[in-house]
C-alpha cells in the first residue's frame, strides 16, 4: 500500500503491518487512491478468503475507516466493494454428481461431450484431484447448456 503522506517511519511500518492482517485475515485489500489537505481517500476491496466470513460494504467502510483513523487527522474517505462469488463455485465434486444423477449423464459421455480425459473428469467427481475456476466453468457451464438445448 502507498504510504499516507507525513507518516514517520514507525506509523508507517505499523500500518503495513495492519494492512497485510486486513489482506491476510480477511481478504480486504485496501488501496491509497489519493489524498488532499482535508481528505484521504481509500479504495478497499473484500476478495475471496479462507474463513468465507464477509462483510458488508457497510462494514468494510467501517473497518478501513476505525483502522486507518489511528493514523491520520485527516478524514477518511472510503469505497468499497463487497465479495461476491463466481456461480461457477457451486461446481463441487457432490454438485456435479447431483447434475449427472438429475440427468441420467454417465461418465463416458461427458468425456465425449467435453473433450477431457475420463481419469480427469473421474478424479474430479470423485474429490481426489482439485481443480480451479476454469475446471469449475467447463461443469457449470456444461450442465446448464443442457438445460437450454431444445428438443428436435
Amino acid at each position: 500500500m502507498k504510504t499516507i503522506t507525513l507518516l514517520n517511519p514507525t506509523k508507517a511500518k505499523e500500518l503495513k503491518v495492519i494492512s497485510d492482517l486486513l489482506r491476510k485475515h480477511g481478504g480486504l485489500y485496501v488501496y491509497y487512491v489519493k489524498e488532499n489537505e482535508n481528505f484521504i481517500t481509500l479504495k478497499a476491496i473484500q476478495k475471496k478468503n479462507h474463513s468465507e466470513n464477509y462483510l458488508t460494504q457497510k462494514q468494510i467502510i467501517e473497518r478501513v475507516k476505525e483502522t486507518f483513523s489511528k493514523f491520520t487527522d485527516k478524514t477518511i474517505r472510503v469505497g468499497a466493494t463487497i465479495y461476491e462469488a463466481s456461480p461457477v463455485e457451486v461446481a463441487t465434486p457432490v454438485w456435479i454428481k447431483k447434475q449427472m444423477h438429475r440427468r441420467n449423464i454417465a461418465l463416458k459421455r461427458m468425456v465425449k461431450d467435453l473433450g477431457v480425459a475420463k481419469a480427469d473428469i473421474s478424479a474430479n467427481i470423485n474429490g481426489h484431484k482439485k481443480y480451479g475456476n476454469r475446471s469449475k466453468a467447463m461443469y457449470y457451464y456444461y450442465f446448464n447448456s443442457l438445460d437450454c438445448q431444445v428438443a428436435d
